[in-house]
């Protein structure tokens, strides 16, 4: 790595709004998703912002404090024993910056994080054709789970949840 790019890790403020606005649209369109309109997506990352019980952290990655990558998280009580687990949704590193370090930098910030509050484990999933995220990650320390499997509730799936029987919800 370059000496003049000093990688910085922290936890993301409200006045990172821009920075994390634009690596979100970042990661939109490295996975060939619909981009939102810019409105919608400066609202959602600032209600992302502020600081909610059961509402994602985002740890920021700067090199020369330049907004560079950034990974979202949030932590899960325990379910069995006494420890929780960080669940980490997406860590995305800019194209322009990528083989500096910066993904590890941020696992590394999560890493000691972890440590630090008695959280026992990181847990993700990536897609399964993600070949160079799987090796990114088994590189860095990483077990594929094959005893679980990943489930999700759509949409749909959760507003005909959220309809009890009667019709209410």
């Amino acid at each position: 790595m370059p000496e003049h790019d000093a990688i910085t890790v922290r936890w993301a403020e409200p006045g990172d709004r821009t920075a994390i606005v634009d690596l979100v649209e970042q990661t939109k369109r490295h996975y060939g998703e619909e981009p939102e309109t810019a409105a919608a997506t400066e609202a959602a990352v600032a209600g992302w912002l502020t600081s909610k019980p059961g509402h994602a952290l985002f740890a920021i990655a700067l090199v020369d404090d330049t907004a560079a990558g950034y990974a979202s998280v949030a932590v899960t009580p325990p379910a069995m024993g006494l420890s929780a687990a960080l669940y980490l949704k997406e860590l995305y590193v800019s194209d322009s910056v990528r083989s500096l370090g910066i993904g590890r930098e941020l696992l590394t910030f999560l890493a000691e994080f972890c440590l630090s509050e008695n959280i026992e484990c990181i847990d993700l999933t990536t897609a399964a054709d993600n070949d160079a995220g799987i090796r990114f990650y088994e590189r860095e320390g990483a077990e594929i789970q094959r005893q679980k499997v990943s489930l999700r509730f759509e949409t749909s799936s959760l507003e005909r949840l959220a309809t009890r029987p009667d019709g209410t919800g």
